[in-house]
Formats: C-alpha cells, sequence, structure tokens
C-alpha cells in the first residue's frame, strides 16, 4: 500500500464516520479543536503528518497508527506506510537542495559605497531555489527545471539585478562541486565553479 492508497481510504472511512467517535477510539477522552485540526491536517497531507507533529499523547506516527487502528485499517499495513514515508523524508533531508545562482561578475570594489549588510539583505537575489522535488529527481529533470526557470528569471528581470548589476550568466548548482553554466537563454555551456565566486553575508561574533 502507498501513502496516498492509505490516505484516500482514511479520507473514505472518515467521510462515513463521526469524527469525534473516531478520535474517542484514539484515546481522546475530551475531543478538543485542536484534535480536530490535526486529523485534518493529517488527512490533508501528502505524507499523512509524518514529517513532524506531535501533541501530549501522540507523536506523528503514534497518531497516524492509532487512526488507522479505530477506523480499522490493518496495522501491518500502517507500519509499512510508516516506515517507507520515513526513509524518503530521511532521504529527502539528507539530499542537496539544487539552486541556481546568478553570476554578474560582481566585485565588491564595484561597489565601494555600499554597506555589506545591504549586499548580504541582497544576497537572495542572486540565488533561484528550485523545487522541493528537485532533491531527489533525476539529473535531467532538475536541468530542464533550472533551464525553465533560467529563462523566465532573464525575462522577468530584463537582465539586470538591482544591486548587483547585468546577468551574464546562471550557474547550476546539482550538488557539492558540481556545477553547469547556463547562459542567459537557458541553454548549456559545459561545467561551472564548484561553488560560486562570490557572497555577501554578515556574522555576529
Amino acid at each position: 500500500m502507498t501513502p496516498s492508497e492509505l490516505r484516500e481510504i482514511l479520507n473514505a472511512r472518515l467521510r462515513e464516520a463521526d469524527e469525534d467517535a473516531v478520535l474517542r477510539r484514539m484515546g481522546y477522552t475530551r475531543v478538543q479543536p485542536g484534535n480536530r485540526e490535526r486529523l485534518h491536517a493529517v488527512l490533508g497531507d501528502e505524507w499523512l503528518g509524518l514529517e513532524g507533529g506531535f501533541d501530549f499523547k501522540f507523536d506523528s506516527a503514534g497518531f497516524l497508527a492509532a487512526l488507522c487502528e479505530a477506523v480499522e485499517v490493518s496495522a501491518d499495513e500502517c507500519r509499512a506506510v510508516i516506515a517507507s514515508v520515513r526513509e524518503h523524508i530521511a532521504a529527502f533531508r539528507a539530499a542537496f537542495q539544487p539552486f541556481v545562482w546568478v553570476d554578474t561578475g560582481f566585485r565588491r570594489a564595484d561597489r565601494p559605497g555600499t554597506p555589506i549588510f545591504v549586499l548580504a539583505a541582497l544576497e537572495s537575489r542572486r540565488n533561484l531555489v528550485l523545487s522541493g522535488e528537485a532533491r531527489l529527481a533525476d539529473r535531467e529533470a532538475v536541468i530542464r527545471e533550472a533551464r525553465a526557470r533560467v529563462r523566465a528569471h532573464y525575462r522577468e528581470t530584463g537582465g539586470e539585478l538591482k544591486v548587483w548589476g547585468t546577468i551574464r550568466r546562471y550557474v547550476l548548482f546539482l550538488g557539492k562541486g558540481d556545477s553547469l553554466v547556463l547562459d542567459t537563454e537557458g541553454e548549456l555551456q559545459g561545467e561551472g565553479p564548484p561553488a560560486p565566486t562570490s557572497r555577501a553575508g554578515v556574522f555576529l561574533r
């Protein structure tokens, strides 16, 4: 059973049941609005609330297991789904988040009068974070997404970034030390640098 199949089953059974009665069977003797909200959140979540969440009775896995038991879903199938979702979440969190760095050839000397905290505040404008799905997508899918994002970004900005200057190229970072250069039309130009060539940041001591 997949997570989406389990979610469909749970939603179908809840449509035919009294929510408060189900929550009481789960062990919530005095059903509170927060309990109902959590139930709705789990039923509407792609990963069945297993990315986090707890109350004084259940953690995320305990809540789902109790819900499955309350509506008579196989405990073995429920445990299998919990295990598979946790594995997916762990892989997702460990994976590199691909991003595109906007290269304008900026040097600190180009803006000697601009305070570093201003540059740090604007640093995010030089980074285009790709979708969460890109973390676990195959390389070609990530490149396709990046190319589309680059073309859209260049159109939206007109090729200019405030403070940073004229966009020269884009660099897609697929992993640590793994990057590809794209021109302003999203066409691949070859391998890129191991990391963005300049960063602005403020560090507190």
